[in-house]
């Protein structure tokens, strides 16, 4: 960490802090900025001050010296301001002692066990990345904000821009963690009732399961909401929505070579009837291909399961009756979306670590694993796995798509309406008070 970058808050007194030898010491010309703080309205009006990602280190000058029959009364003091509890940071504490004495003295008085720091360590301490650096974005989830709900979609396009009409959006309170952006906002017209929303990086599993669990561990909400647009089954309808019953993957698993009993690889046989030799075998233009044949075993563990049905279930005929009212009102809708009334499948969704546009894939490589599967799309997966273990399994996951292709002939009219039917489904969960 460069120090030039950091801004230094020092919980001390005004004329030790403006002791010569400790500013020498400390080495304050190298720093951004040097900030005497001697009360928590001090912190709060200067950490006011500093933009979203400016780097801080907060430090308690503890002194050690005995005043008035009290020992280590800086420390009392900065603990009595409450300012470690209020934004859950860890102060940095330094004394101009030894600090082995100074440590001992306050294990001896039932303080802290920290390491006490010399002014001149704080400088190294910083350079060599051993002392932690805040942003005023790192320490917003850290004022009691209860969120009750968490978004995440897989695209800002339609999806996201779906979502956020439902909800009033607090620019001016967006957080920062790194270069990812939460937007903060609440439920129109309550504002007591909390929503972060986030995007990934990219689209598939990895990259939401990292996102999920960064918004699990810092913002902590009671639940993580899915929603977005997918691929669906034959006989499914574009702008359908998939409620996930549970998630698969269906590419997980073990692949072993297949043979015989005797473990000699299995003769395939050509239209003529004759051995197919794997070595020389050629599509249309000559270019040689290369052949496997493979037994492909799923890991059953890769199911997860909805754990909120009792709640949701018994009032889905009655949202998709609301949604379907407003599909008909809604006339930025294409009529010829509107000819098949919206329908919900309360089932099973694959997770798929591809892009699928292949005519026949589903049934051929999904629906052979589990027929009851509907829907497949990119993301799922990597959501209700990181709610099983960030945030200590407390956030339960909503994870619903509606239907854009049956893995064909994608269009992106079908996918506007389907973020339209997703967005209406999630409106509906949270605004219903459906989520208990």
């Amino acid at each position: 960490m460069k120090p030039n970058d950091v801004v230094l808050f020092i919980y001390d007194t005004d004329e030790n802090f403006r002791n010569e030898t400790n500013q020498l010491r400390l080495g304050n010309k190298v720093f951004k900025s040097v900030l005497l703080i001697e009360s928590i309205e001090d912190f709060k009006r200067e950490l006011e001050k500093l933009n979203e990602a400016q780097k801080f280190v907060l430090i308690c000058h503890v002194f050690h010296q005995e005043i008035n029959g009290v020992r280590h009364s800086g420390y009392l003091k900065f603990r009595g301001d409450g300012i470690e509890d209020e934004y859950e940071i860890k102060a940095i504490f330094v004394s101009s002692g030894d600090n082995a004495d100074v440590y001992k003295s306050m294990l001896q008085d039932e303080m802290e066990n920290r390491v006490i720091y010399g002014y001149s360590g704080i400088l190294e301490g910083i350079k060599n990345d051993k002392i932690t650096t805040y942003t005023k974005n790192n320490i917003m989830q850290s004022k009691n904000i209860e969120y009750e709900f968490g978004i995440i979609t897989a695209l800002y396009d339609d999806e996201f821009e779906e979502v956020k009409k439902y909800f009033t959006w607090d620019n001016h309170e967006d957080i920062y963690l790194g270069s990812k952006r939460y937007w903060i906002g609440h439920l129109i017209g309550f504002p007591d009732r909390k929503v972060v929303a986030t995007i990934p990086y990219a689209t598939g599993m990895v990259d939401s399961a990292i996102m999920a669990t960064q918004m699990l561990e810092v913002f902590k909400p009671k639940f993580l909401i899915m929603s977005g647009v997918c691929g669906g089954k034959k006989g499914t309808n574009f702008g359908d929505i998939v409620l996930a019953k549970s998630i698969l993957t269906f590419q997980k698993g073990k692949v072993s070579n297949m043979g015989n009993a005797d473990k000699s690889p299995i003769t395939l046989f050509d239209r003529n009837n004759k051995p197919v030799d794997y070595n020389h075998v050629y599509d249309e233009n000559g270019n040689q291909i290369k052949i496997t044949v493979e037994n492909f075993e799923v890991e059953h563990d890769t199911i997860i399961e909805f754990e909120l049905q009792d709640s949701v279930q018994p009032e889905l005929n009655r949202i998709i009756d609301q949604i379907n009212i407003s599909v008909k009102a809604d006339s930025e809708i294409e009529n010829k979306f509107k000819k098949d009334e919206v329908k919900v499948h309360f089932d099973k969704i694959a997770c798929s670590t591809m892009v699928i546009n292949n005519k026949g894939y589903f049934e051929e490589s999904i629906k052979t694993v589990d027929r009851k599967i509907v829907a497949v799309e990119m993301e799922s997966y990597g959501i209700a796995r990181a709610c099983k273990f960030a945030n200590f399994g407390n956030t339960k996951w909503i994870i619903f798509k509606s239907v854009m292709d049956n893995m064909t002939n994608k269009d992106d009219q079908a996918k506007k309406f389907a973020a339209k039917t997703s967005a209406l489904f999630l409106k509906h969960l949270v605004y219903d008070s459906i989520l208990k």
